[in-house]
């Protein structure tokens, strides 16, 4: 019979929808796997498979082949059921691509995009903050006084020798050097103390670390009164 009939002498016309081929000698129709019925009208509906359509899929997420009840598992799951998230390491269809994420960084498990841990910047999370600059993505600007750097994670201020405070804004009092100027000089007589280092300068007829042996009386030896503590 010519396509699209059947029957003796080919007189009748084949009912078949969609794509739907029928037997020519009796007209009933052989549906398209997205087709069901006997004309094949009606789409094949999701979570069923099988002869019309009678059974249901037990996958978890996605879609199920209507024919093999197969599990299609959606970007970032898999499992005969598509019952399980990506691993940490993989992502994508079925999480058969690896991750390339850096120092840290999270990835999607459906794309792979980098999401990365304070402090780091880059598609891949391969680049550290600039001096100056802290935090997610490193967008964020240091606010620190007297050249001090910034934590890159956090922002905190680390002061150099000298200064303290949140800002390092505040020179070391009287007595105490040092980065955040936790040191306590140990100049005896009164000696001036380096807020940088401790280093004491000791007054005339004074000398030694601390100053506290007595000195010489020429005024013109050179640095004859500079001492370190750390000497």
């Amino acid at each position: 019979c010519p396509k699209g009939t059947y029957g003796p002498y080919c007189q009748r016309k084949c009912k078949c929808l969609n794509g739907g081929s029928c037997d020519t000698m009796i007209g009933t129709c052989d549906c398209l796997p997205d087709f069901i019925r006997a004309d094949c009208s009606q789409t094949h509906p999701e979570d069923y498979y099988g002869q019309d359509c009678v059974q249901r899929c037990s996958c978890v997420s996605g879609q199920c082949d209507p024919v093999t009840e197969r599990c299609q598992c959606p970007p970032g799951q898999t499992g005969a059921r598509c019952q399980q998230v990506c691993p940490p390491t993989k992502y994508g269809p079925n999480c058969e691509l690896k991750c390339t994420c850096k120092n840290g960084g999270l990835h999607n498990p459906v794309d792979g995009s980098c999401t990365c841990a304070l402090g780091w910047t880059g598609d891949y999370c391969e680049k550290a903050c600039l001096p100056g600059f802290y935090g997610l993505n490193c967008v964020h600007i240091c606010d620190c006084k007297n050249e001090a750097n910034c934590d890159a994670a956090s922002g905190q201020c680390i002061c150099p020798a000298g200064f303290h405070g949140n800002q390092c804004e505040k020179g070391c009092r009287s007595g105490q050097y040092g980065p955040n100027c936790p040191l306590k000089c140990q100049c005896a007589h009164t000696a001036h103390c380096d807020p940088l280092n401790g280093h004491c300068d000791c007054p005339p007829k004074r000398m030694g670390p601390t100053c506290e042996e007595n000195g010489l009386d020429d005024p013109q030896q050179p640095n004859a009164n500079s001492f370190s503590v750390d000497e």
